[in-house]
């Protein structure tokens, strides 16, 4: 049932819950947060995998261990601390490796800035970073569920078979729009 109610805004639980672990001021941009997959990629898989993180229902061994399918919720990559999103992505000493893996690689090869990537921006994307950065980010968290899923750590060479049929296929899209101008300035940008 919904009730329309003058003056009321109502905040999703993910919210609440993505507000207090990150710290976000109450001016926080949602609609920023759940538009960005939509305007840095049109690839659908990336759009749901961040949907997910988005509304927390990505399948974290905190959550599968709370809904009764997984017996331990400890980390898939560190098998210490317990599986949240942030670990997950982020502070797991393991995905920590991969991130700064991937900065190395990128940096050099795309002169595209890494250099100081916050939770925030890694779980959420942010409206300061460009469309390239964030398709890096999502394809990189890609990479780590891909991972977990097949019981390995994240690596580079993971992250760049993907990063490069991931552009392969933008390319291929976009020069058949007749629009390759404008993913070469996306990463320019």
């Amino acid at each position: 049932m919904i009730l329309f109610c003058q003056n009321l805004v109502l905040k999703l639980k993910s919210e609440t819950k993505w507000s207090n672990e990150l710290n976000l001021p109450e001016t926080f941009n949602w609609n920023y947060a759940y538009n960005t997959p939509f305007k840095t990629t049109r690839n659908s898989k990336l759009h749901w995998l961040q949907y997910r993180i988005n509304h927390r229902i990505l399948g974290a061994n905190q959550l599968l261990h709370k809904i009764g399918i997984k017996n331990d919720n400890s980390c898939s990559f560190c098998n210490t601390n317990t599986e949240t999103l942030s670990h997950l992505f982020y502070e797991c000493q393991y995905t920590d490796t991969f991130w700064m893996d991937v900065k190395n690689w990128i940096n050099p090869v795309f002169n595209i800035p890494l250099l100081q990537i916050t939770k925030l921006e890694v779980l959420l994307g942010h409206r300061k970073l460009s469309s390239s950065v964030n398709v890096i980010l999502l394809l990189g968290k890609k990479v780590i569920m891909s991972s977990k899923s097949k019981r390995t750590r994240p690596n580079l060479n993971q992250f760049i078979m993907l990063f490069r049929n991931y552009i392969a296929c933008e390319k291929f899209h976009y020069s058949k729009e007749g629009r390759l101008d404008a993913l070469m300035k996306m990463w320019r940008n």
